[in-house]
């Protein structure tokens, strides 16, 4: 996995190369995908708002990730609106798909 549900994440992955996946598991031990993710998807913008991952993201085939620090992902939204405003719109995207993949 690239990350752990319960880990207190020190940086945001991009991935580079192959498919991951956002999941939780379940009571029995199953995994259950929420999302995925493919090159060029940044994968945990949630630490910024999250103490502690409170769900996993695990590699679906070999991946290459980069590690984004919190310091330099924040100095980039500071000096770059534009691109603060494009997170806002995938984070509303995804959320738009979630939402028709609970119905």
């Amino acid at each position: 996995d690239i990350i752990h549900e319960g880990e207190k994440p020190e940086f945001i992955n991009l991935i580079n190369e192959g498919w991951a996946c956002r999941y939780k598991t379940l009571e029995d031990g199953r995994r259950q995908i929420i999302a995925f993710f493919l090159p060029g998807d940044l994968c945990d913008l949630n630490v910024f708002i999250l103490k502690e991952m409170d769900h996993s993201i695990g590699a679906i085939t070999p991946v290459s990730v980069s590690e984004i620090s919190r310091a330099a992902f924040d100095e980039m939204m500071i000096g770059h609106p534009r691109i603060t405003q494009a997170l806002w719109w995938e984070t509303l995207v995804a959320a738009a798909i979630q939402r028709e993949w609970t119905v």
